[in-house]
C-alpha cells in the first residue's frame, strides 16, 4: 500500500483521536487532520437508536450549517447512499462508486444530484455496531473538483476504524457514567446528604453540592489541608481512626465495615457521620490505583426536608389534612403529638387514618410506614410550579 502518510504523522491523528475520549475535546480536531491528510471537504460522524431509527449527528468537520439542516429535514431519512451502505458489512468503508453497483439507477442518479448540489462528488463511508442499541457511521466527501477516493486511503481508513470505534464506545461508556454519576447526586441532594470521598492517603477527591455547603458553614464539618476533620476533637480523633479503617478494608473484598459518629455542632444538632469503604468492580481493570477508598456521608437533622407531603397528595389523592397525617405518621409522631401539632382532636386524627388507610391499601402504620418511606415521598421534590398557589409548602 502507498504510504500516504509518515508515522508521524499516522502517530499525530491517533493522537487527536484518543485526545477526544481522554482530554474532554470533540472529536473535530481529529476529522480536521484526517480531511487534510486525504484531500477530503466534509467529515462527519452520526448515530442511530435501533428502536427509532432516527440519526443524530455525534461531530462534523467543517461546521456547514445549512448543509446539515438541509440533510437533516430533507433527506435524514430517506438516503439510499446510507440504506445501501447498512446492508453492507460492519466495520469497513466503501466508496459511493463501490455502493452504487447494487442501487437502483434511479436512486443513484437523485442521491448524485442532491449531493452535487452542494458542490461534493464522491464518498467514503463505514458503519459498525455500538454497543446493543445503537449503529455508528463515519462518513467523508471530496468536493466536485477532487479525484475519487483510491483503493490505498480507503485501506488507511479502514486501519484507523478500530480506534474510531474504541474512542466512541469510551464515549459511550463515559455517557453512561456520567448519567449514573447526576443521579446518585441529585438522589443524595433530594435527601438532603452530603457525599464526600476520600483517597487512599484520606484526601479529599469528591464533594457534592449538599457537603460543600456543610463545609462552608464551618460548624461540625471542616475541611484542613485537603483532608476531611470534625470541629470536635475528641470525635476527630475517631473520625480519623474510622476512615482509616475503612480505606484498609476497602482493599480487602472479604472484609466488610462501616463506622458511624455524632459530629458536635455549636448551637444545633450533632451531624450524622456514616463511613463506608469504596469498593469497584473497574478496579482490576484500572491501570492506576482507585481514585477513592472511602465515602462519607453526612446527614442534618437541620437541614429542610423534602415536599413530601405534597408528592402524597398527588400518588393518592390526599386531602392536605389527611398527607399531613400520613407524613408524621411516618415520620414515627404518635397519634397525640399529631392532633397537638395540627391542633384538632385525636378523634379527627384517627378517621384521617382511616381515610389514609383506605387510599393507600393499607391497614396498619407500619405498613403505612414502609409505603411512605421506600416510594418517591422518600427521595422527591415535587417542581414549585406543582404546588398549590394557596398553600405553602409543609414544613415539618
Amino acid at each position: 500500500m502507498p504510504l500516504l502518510l509518515q508515522p508521524q504523522d499516522v502517530s499525530a491523528l491517533l493522537h487527536e483521536l484518543y485526545a477526544s475520549a481522554t482530554g474532554g475535546t470533540r472529536l473535530d480536531a481529529f476529522l480536521d487532520r484526517l480531511c487534510t491528510a486525504l484531500g477530503a471537504s466534509l467529515a462527519s460522524v452520526s448515530m442511530s437508536d435501533h428502536e427509532t431509527g432516527r440519526w443524530r449527528y455525534v461531530d462534523y468537520f467543517p461546521l456547514v450549517a445549512e448543509v446539515l439542516r438541509a440533510y437533516e429535514t430533507h433527506y435524514a431519512d430517506d438516503d439510499p447512499m446510507k440504506a445501501e451502505l447498512l446492508r453492507r458489512a460492519a466495520d469497513r468503508f466503501y466508496t459511493s462508486d463501490e455502493l452504487a453497483t447494487t442501487m437502483d439507477p434511479a436512486a443513484y442518479a437523485r442521491w448524485q444530484q442532491w449531493f452535487g448540489d452542494f458542490g461534493y462528488r464522491d464518498l467514503c463511508a463505514a458503519h459498525f455496531p455500538l454497543g446493543e442499541h445503537y449503529s455508528c457511521l463515519v462518513g467523508f466527501a471530496r468536493s466536485g473538483t477532487a479525484p475519487a477516493f483510491t483503493r490505498a486511503e480507503v485501506t488507511l481508513l479502514d486501519l484507523l476504524l478500530p480506534h474510531v470505534r474504541q474512542v466512541l464506545s469510551i464515549h459511550a461508556r463515559i455517557d453512561q457514567l456520567r448519567i449514573l454519576s447526576d443521579i446518585a447526586q441529585e438522589q443524595f441532594a433530594q435527601l438532603g446528604t452530603g457525599c464526600i470521598t476520600l483517597n487512599e492517603d484520606k484526601r479529599v477527591n469528591f464533594i457534592n453540592s449538599v457537603a460543600r455547603e456543610m463545609l462552608r458553614a464551618g460548624n461540625g464539618l471542616l475541611l484542613r489541608d485537603d483532608g476531611l476533620h470534625l470541629s470536635d476533637a475528641n470525635a476527630d480523633a475517631r473520625f480519623q481512626q474510622i476512615q482509616k479503617t475503612c480505606i484498609t478494608t476497602s482493599r480487602l473484598p472479604a472484609v466488610i465495615t462501616s463506622g458511624v459518629i455524632a459530629a458536635p455542632r455549636e448551637g444545633a444538632l450533632p451531624l450524622n457521620v456514616v463511613v463506608l469503604p469504596y469498593r469497584t468492580d473497574a478496579a482490576p481493570h484500572l491501570l492506576l490505583a482507585q481514585a477513592s477508598h472511602a465515602i462519607v456521608l453526612v446527614f442534618d437533622p437541620a437541614r429542610p426536608g423534602v415536599a413530601s407531603p405534597l408528592i402524597l397528595r398527588e400518588l393518592y389523592a390526599f386531602s392536605k389534612s389527611e398527607a399531613n397525617v400520613c407524613w408524621r405518621i411516618a415520620r414515627g409522631e404518635s397519634l397525640d403529638e399529631i392532633a397537638a401539632a395540627e391542633q384538632i382532636s385525636k378523634e379527627t386524627v384517627r378517621s384521617q387514618l382511616k381515610r389514609v388507610f383506605s387510599k393507600t391499601g393499607t391497614s396498619r402504620q407500619s405498613e403505612l410506614v414502609r409505603l411512605v418511606l421506600i416510594g418517591p415521598a422518600a427521595v422527591g421534590r415535587l417542581p414549585e410550579s406543582w404546588l398549590p398557589a394557596s398553600e405553602p409548602p409543609f414544613t415539618p
